[in-house]
């Protein structure tokens, strides 16, 4: 049940000198609902640069994509995310040498995550930056800006020395990719002493959300949309993109009210003015605070991102669109990439880092040796693997099914007046897949045997098992259907899930399959889904052997 949303638009500056928006965001999600994100940054300096970060962004994930897969160690992820970093940049490389072009024409900077149910991995070279709102409620950037003293940007090209790799071990519950614009409002300079470096109050209005539909999502982001194109231009003239993937099922706990309050600016500007010239005594001398240490923020009242007008809070939401990805740029844009292996640790000389806003910067470019890569074909095996275990586990759950159902009668027939004898029969009974073998009969029958409460119980127990056999035909049937399905899937499963299962699971109503191989697709917790489908069969087993109770005393013996 991912969500996300998207704000991408040309600044100010550009937009009044006829220059293309040099910032690029790309977003897939694969069929175990996984999804990757990426934001570049094309520095201002380069005339091509609009094109490197549209490659950069893109091929990243798209590497990611064909080579992660969950549980893996941070140790290996670290190692694909390095190759998807390289990846990207000779896809650069290559687009230059068609197209005939020095490579330091298309310098970018670029970010990634991987968001896989609240484990976040991330990448970064440059001075975008990346935060994260944690289940527990606290926002924590996991960024910092590469920029050296004089405030020259580490672009791609200034390779793996300069690269950044991590990993968020605790529940995530929404992260935020931004270019450096929108960095720069949401973590300013004037917070990097305080123990809380983020504009919280800021930040919780892309971040702490909870759209589920599409059309709320897609308000969501015209919202934001609107909010970025509008913002004062003396205090953001740079362009802008922010990429923000939530999830509504695991929202954030709420902090105490103080953490949410808005900074001071006034008293942290007057600080910092007083620390920047502690040592002049020059009365008279005019204080200017430089864009790197002071910026200027909006009142209390702007510096909410999106009005109540702008957006209300019931009807926002995430626009994922149909597709498998979303992009600034089109579909039909044909990408070159270098037919090479990369090698998993590649070693590379610094470059100098440039200044986005320069276009006379002195600077070298540094070019990534080919290698070749090591343990790439190990991890490609391992992937069929895993594409080869989901299938021969469909296989054997169907094989069970049929079995299960070809049984039943059987089973029915010879099992023991006994409780393992309730359990055996509820188990088998649930376990054939969209094939018809209600149990609630031979609950009513050893129900007027046994101890009906006791019945009712060991039935449920082993009906819910049962149930289980659907679930993980829906998780291991990922692999074979189409991320469409599997997102129309989510889109239309209800905004709470395990609430719906419940309440399905105690209605005496027919193919409850169907809502667990659905429950199963859309990966909800395997344990959770077990204890709530459980609860709901002994509350139906209950309510059925209670009925039976009722009706034998108005029957002769």
């Amino acid at each position: 049940m991912i969500r996300y949303y998207t704000a991408n638009m040309a600044g100010p500056y550009h937009l009044d000198n006829g220059i293309p928006c040099q910032d690029s965001f790309y977003i897939k999600r694969d069929n175990n609902g996984v999804v990757y994100a990426s934001a570049a940054d094309g520095l201002g300096s380069e005339s091509n640069s609009d094109d490197g970060s549209r490659i950069a962004s893109q091929k990243s994930c798209d590497y990611c994509m064909e080579h992660y897969m969950s549980g893996m160690p941070f140790s290996e992820v670290k190692k694909i995310m390095n190759n998807a970093f390289v990846n990207a940049y000779k896809a650069v490389l290559e687009e230059a040498h068609t197209a005939g072009n020095s490579p330091d024409e298309y310098d970018t900077t670029l970010c990634m995550v991987i968001f896989d149910d609240g484990h976040v991995f991330y990448g970064q070279s440059g001075d975008s930056g990346i935060i994260a709102l944690m289940k527990s409620g606290e926002y924590v950037p996991l960024t910092t800006q590469q920029r050296d003293e004089d405030g020259y940007v580490f672009p791609l090209c200034s390779g793996p020395s300069m690269w950044v790799f991590g990993e968020v071990e605790a529940p995530v519950s929404s992260v935020m990719l931004m270019t450096d614009g929108v960095w720069e409002q949401i973590c300013p300079p004037l917070l990097r002493n305080h123990d809380v470096k983020i504009n919280v109050t800021l930040a919780s209005r892309f971040m702490d959300r909870h759209e589920t539909s599409l059309r709320s999502v897609k308000a969501l982001e015209e919202a934001a949309s609107r909010y970025l194109e509008n913002y004062p231009r003396r205090l953001l003239d740079d362009d802008k993109t922010i990429v923000v993937i939530y999830n509504p099922l695991q929202p954030a706990k709420k902090m105490p009210a103080e953490y949410y309050k808005a900074p001071d600016w006034v008293s942290l500007q007057e600080a910092a003015k007083a620390n920047l010239y502690a040592d002049d005594d020059s009365a008279d001398k005019t204080l200017k605070s430089s864009e790197e240490e002071l910026v200027e923020h909006p009142s209390e009242d702007s510096n909410t991102p999106v009005s109540e007008d702008q957006l209300d809070k019931g009807n926002c939401g995430l626009p994922v669109s149909d597709a498998d990805d979303i992009s600034t740029h089109s579909e039909n844009d044909h990408l070159h990439t270098p037919d090479v292996e990369l090698d998993p640790i590649v070693v590379g000389s610094h470059a100098k880092p440039q200044r986005a806003n320069n276009s006379n910067t002195n600077k070298r470019h540094k070019h990534i040796e080919d290698a070749p890569q090591k343990g790439q074909i190990a991890r490609r095996r391992d992937v069929g693997a895993a594409r080869l275990y989901d299938f021969l586990s469909v296989l054997i759950l169907v094989a069970f099914s049929i079995t299960a159902f070809a049984m039943n009668g059987f089973v029915k027939e010879h099992a023991p007046e006994t409780y393992l004898g309730v359990f055996l029969v509820c188990f088998i009974a649930n376990s054939t897949v969209l094939l018809p073998a209600p149990s609630i009969l031979v609950v009513l029958q050893y129900s007027m045997i046994l101890n009906p409460v006791v019945v009712a119980i060991c039935g449920a127990l082993g009906a819910s098992l049962g149930e289980m056999v659907g679930f993980m035909t829906g998780v291991h049937s990922r692999h074979f259907v189409s991320g469409k399905l599997i997102r129309k899937i989510e889109d239309h499963f209800p905004s709470h899930p395990y609430i719906f299962v419940l309440v399905f699971s105690a209605l005496p109503l027919p193919l409850f399959d169907v809502v667990g191989m659905m429950a199963g697709a859309i990966r909800l917790n395997k344990f959770k889904f077990y204890l709530i489908c459980l609860a709901g069969k002994l509350f139906k087993m209950l309510m059925f052997v209670w009925m039976g109770q009722v009706v034998a005393n108005y029957i002769p013996r």
